[in-house]
């Protein structure tokens, strides 16, 4: 699958109506998977996790790993984790951390966003989402 890079690990801001700055980095590179449609109307959102520096606007190939259970304002708002196609990462107690500490703080300075992280899926959940998610975009 193709995913677009929209924020590097490590970057602590977000654009919307101008640059609004989270309060924890990325921990992974973060973007979104092409051709697909979400349960909130965007494109199915992506964190890849991996070692490499990945630069925003870039282009990469993965592989699904992992869905990561997310809700927005009582929306579907899932993460897909992906590794690069010649770079497994196994998805540990560490990845998984990092990334649900990241999740829990990402709105601090938004008081009124209610979100909630659910479970962990594996690789087979992924696949499935995305094959859903492929088909709502057509």
């Amino acid at each position: 699958m193709k995913v677009f890079i929209e924020k590097p690990a490590g970057l602590n801001q977000i654009k919307s109506d101008g640059t609004t700055k989270v309060m924890r980095d990325y921990p992974y590179p973060y973007g979104y998977i092409l051709d697909t449609v979400s349960g909130d109307g965007e494109n199915v959102d992506c964190y890849v996790i991996t070692r490499k520096k990945l630069d925003i606007g870039s282009i990469v190939d993965a592989e699904p790993v992992g869905l990561d259970e997310y809700f927005e304002d009582g929306m579907e708002d899932h993460k897909v984790l992906a590794v690069l196609a010649n770079e497994p990462v196994p998805i540990d107690a560490t990845v998984r951390g990092k990334l649900k500490e990241f999740a829990k703080h990402f709105f601090d300075h938004r008081p009124e966003k209610i979100q909630r992280v659910g479970d962990l899926l594996g690789k087979e959940e992924a696949e499935q989402y995305i094959q859903h998610c492929k088909q709502q975009h057509q």
